[in-house]
């Protein structure tokens, strides 16, 4: 049987170029300016990659293999109970990794920028993995048909003589070229839409982590949980019950932009009772020191690896009363932060200040 190959557009191979752009650069980039701007680990990214795998990638689909040999049928009756299922499996898992990573795997360095940055990491995984390794093969299948080069390799491989089998490569590989263009397009608006996502939930769940998960913060957790699943069950009954594919991209788009309207205003209230909390006291002068030997909170600093905040605090030096801009780090000693101001007075001279 001869095949009739078709052709597939350039918009289309510019949508797949889009999409495998936003789902690899984009996370790199995001830990970049993350790390940049707040000075996160960089580990703490890796982290979050490790946990979409171990928890999403391997937990999830273990469940998902048993309950697909046990009630698989049943599920697939109705897609609400189908969307019920998955959005719960989704969140149990991923906000279940998220809290056990920043409790324990995070838990001496754990503050807003690694909070971000493990987001970064979790999103990114999930980008690369899910959809970035496919559009990576959709791209390369899509060149070489453009080209000839796969109908010719084929050909040369004797499987115009396999009738059968080159039906079903076809019919699998006609979508590139029967798909409109704008649904490679709206794959990396959506992996951009879920990556912000990722990122949210892990605020939300460092503000609970980092007030102990007790009863007035555990709220923020649930508020992860719930948005995670309510997410995944939109997608799968708007998919299952037939809606056009943008139209469901847009109501995730829609959830993504709330989600993460709401998200700054909580990070932006944070930051902001930080600052308030530290104008309502003083920094005092703590120790000045040469560099590499200086001791503050029982240990040598200089040994400890400091954060900055981005903040800055002016203080005065107490021996020749010069006033200076020293910026303000956090440090992690024996499990517990600390927060302290510090600079150099002189080459190698530094002086230290913590509020009182």
């Amino acid at each position: 049987m001869e095949m009739e190959w078709g052709t597939v557009p350039a918009a289309s191979i510019a949508g797949m170029a889009f999409t495998l752009a936003v789902s690899v650069a984009v996370p790199v980039i995001l830990a970049v300016l993350i790390r940049k701007r707040t000075g996160a680990k960089i580990s703490d990214f890796f982290i979050g990659c490790g946990i979409f795998v171990g928890f999403a990638l391997i937990l999830e689909q273990i469940l998902h293999t048993v309950v697909q040999l046990t009630a698989g049928a049943f599920l697939q009756k109705n897609i609400f109970l189908y969307g019920l299922y998955g959005g719960l499996a989704a969140a149990l898992f991923e906000e279940t990794g998220r809290l056990a990573a920043m409790q324990y795997f995070m838990k001496k360095s754990l503050d807003k920028g690694n909070a971000l940055m493990y987001g970064a990491g979790h999103g990114g995984a999930e980008a690369v993995l899910t959809v970035g390794l496919t559009y990576v093969n959709n791209l390369i299948i899509s060149l070489t048909i453009n080209s000839g080069v796969l109908q010719r390799s084929l050909s040369a491989a004797g499987m115009s003589g396999n009738a059968d089998m080159q039906t079903a490569l076809y019919e699998q590989l006609s979508a590139l070229w029967q798909t409109p263009a704008y649904v490679f397009w709206l794959a990396g608006v959506e992996r951009a839409a879920a990556m912000g996502l990722q990122i949210c939930f892990s605020v939300l769940v460092y503000k609970a982590v980092k007030a102990g998960m007790r009863r007035g913060s555990i709220k923020y957790f649930a508020a992860a949980f719930l948005i995670h699943f309510g997410v995944d069950f939109v997608a799968v009954v708007s998919s299952g019950i037939g809606l056009p594919v943008w139209s469901v991209e847009l109501e995730i788009a829609v959830i993504a932009a709330a989600v993460g309207a709401a998200t700054v205003r909580i990070y932006k209230a944070d930051r902001a009772h930080t600052m308030k909390m530290q104008k309502q006291k003083t920094w005092q002068h703590e120790i000045t020191g040469f560099e590499g030997s200086t001791v503050l909170f029982g240990v040598n600093i200089f040994d400890h690896e400091w954060k900055k905040t981005g903040q800055r605090v002016k203080v005065r030096d107490p021996l020749y009363k010069q006033e200076y801009l020293f910026p303000i780090y956090t440090v992690v000693i024996r499990g517990e932060e600390h927060e302290f101001a510090a600079g150099e007075f002189s080459n190698s001279v530094w002086g230290f200040f913590t509020l009182s």
